[in-house]
C-alpha cells in the first residue's frame, strides 16, 4: 500500500502508474515486433536455410519477446510499488474445477472469435489466416511442446498475472484482473484468439488474486495450451482434410466394389486420427458443458476485496486508460490487429 498518497493526489498518482505500465507494455510489443522483423530479415539475407528448420519460427517469435522485450518491460515496471495477494492453497479438486471452467471460456471465446472473423472475412472477400493454428499444425511436436506448453505459459503468467496484477491490485482486484486480462488478450495480436484469451485472462487473474501463487495459473495455462493447442494441432496435422473431402464427394456417387475397396484403402491410414479427433471434440464439448455447470454452481463464491486505494467511480476508466502510456499501448496493439487483417 502506498501510504504517501493522499486523496487529492490518488488519481494523478494512479494515472501515472497506469501510464507507466502502458509504456512498458507498448515498448515490449514494439521491441518484440522489431526484433522479429530484424531477425527474420537477417535469416532471409544471410542464412535462408534456417527458415526451413523446425525450430526457426518458434525462435523467431519467442526469442525477441523473452530475451529482448521482457527485460525492458521488467526494467520499467519492477521498480513500481506492488501489492501482492495473500497466499492460499488451491487443492487438486478446485484446480480441476477451474480447468473445466477454463475449457468453457476457451470454447465460447473461440466460437465468438471465429464468428467475428467469419464476418470480417466476408467483408474482405477473402480468408484471413489463423496464424497461430497454422503454426502449431506445421510445427515439430517436440518444439511445440517446449515453446507452447512450457516456455510461453511460464513467462506469460509471470508477465500478465504476477507482475501486472501485483502493481495494479492496490486500486482494486477487479481493476487488476480486468486490466491484466485485456493486455493479455491484446498481446495475442488477432481476433481469432482475442476473445478466449480475454476470458482465460479473467479466470487466471482471479485464481492468482485468490491464491497469490502464480504456479497454479501456470499449470492451468500449460494444460489449456497442451490440449487446445498442441494435441488438437497434432491430430489435424495427420488428417488430410482436402483428401477426405474429395473421398466424401466420390462416395456420395454410385460406386463399384473396386471403387469402394480403393476408398477403404485410402481412408484406413487416417482412421486412428479421425477417431482421435472425434474423441477430442467429445471431450472438449463435455468439458465445456461441465465447466458451464460448475461455473453456475460456484458463481456465488466469486468475491473481490475492497481496493486499498479506491478510484473515484466517475473517473476510474479515464484514470486507467486516458493517459499517454495506455493510449500508446492500445494504439500499437490495434495497429497490429488491423495490419494482420490485410497481410
Amino acid at each position: 500500500m502506498e501510504s504517501n498518497l493522499t486523496p487529492e493526489t490518488d488519481v494523478l498518482a494512479a494515472r501515472r502508474r497506469f501510464s507507466r505500465l502502458g509504456i512498458a507494455a507498448a515498448a515490449m510489443y514494439l521491441i518484440t515486433i522489431g526484433g522479429q522483423l530484424l531477425f527474420g530479415w537477417l535469416a532471409r539475407t544471410y542464412a535462408p536455410h534456417l527458415i526451413e528448420t523446425d525450430w526457426f519460427f518458434w525462435t523467431l517469435t519467442q526469442a525477441p519477446m523473452y530475451l529482448l522485450a521482457f527485460p525492458v518491460f521488467c526494467l520499467i515496471v519492477l521498480p513500481m510499488p506492488k501489492s501482492t495477494p495473500e497466499e492460499n492453497r488451491l487443492d487438486a479438486g478446485r484446480w480441476f474445477i477451474i480447468l473445466m471452467i477454463s475449457t468453457t471460456v476457451l470454447y465460447v471465446g473461440g466460437q465468438v472469435g471465429s464468428a467475428v472473423m467469419s464476418r470480417i472475412n466476408q467483408a474482405l472477400g477473402r480468408d484471413v489466416a489463423n496464424v497461430a493454428s497454422e503454426v502449431l499444425q506445421n510445427s515439430n511436436l517436440l518444439m511445440s511442446l517446449f515453446a507452447a506448453v512450457i516456455i510461453a505459459p511460464v513467462l506469460e503468467e509471470l508477465i500478465f498475472r504476477k507482475i501486472i496484477i501485483d502493481r495494479t491490485r492496490v486500486y482494486g482486484e477487479k481493476t487488476a484482473m480486468l486490466l491484466s486480462a485485456l493486455i493479455f488478450a491484446l498481446f495475442h495480436g488477432n481476433l481469432y484468439q482475442f476473445f478466449y484469451a480475454l476470458g482465460l485472462g479473467l479466470v487466471f487473474g482471479y485464481v492468482y488474486l485468490k491464491t497469490g501463487r502464480v504456479r497454479y495459473t501456470i499449470f492451468l495455462h500449460m494444460a489449456i495450451n497442451l490440449v487446445n493447442g498442441v494435441i488438437a494441432a497434432w491430430i489435424l496435422k495427420n488428417i488430410d482434410l482436402v483428401k477426405l473431402q474429395e473421398l466424401s464427394e466420390k462416395m456420395s456417387l454410385p460406386a463399384t466394389e473396386e471403387q469402394i475397396n480403393e476408398f477403404l484403402a485410402e481412408i484406413t491410414p487416417a482412421l486412428p486420427y479421425l477417431f482421435a479427433l472425434l474423441a477430442y471434440v467429445l471431450l472438449l464439448m463435455g468439458s465445456a458443458i461441465a465447466g458451464f455447470a460448475l461455473l453456475i454452481i460456484n458463481r456465488k463464491q466469486i468475491n473481490f476485496r475492497q481496493p486499498e486505494i479506491p478510484l473515484p467511480r466517475d473517473r476510474a476508466i479515464s484514470t486507467i486508460f486516458l493517459n499517454f502510456g495506455m493510449i500508446a499501448m492500445v494504439a500499437v496493439c490495434t495497429a497490429v490487429f488491423v495490419i494482420g487483417l490485410f497481410m
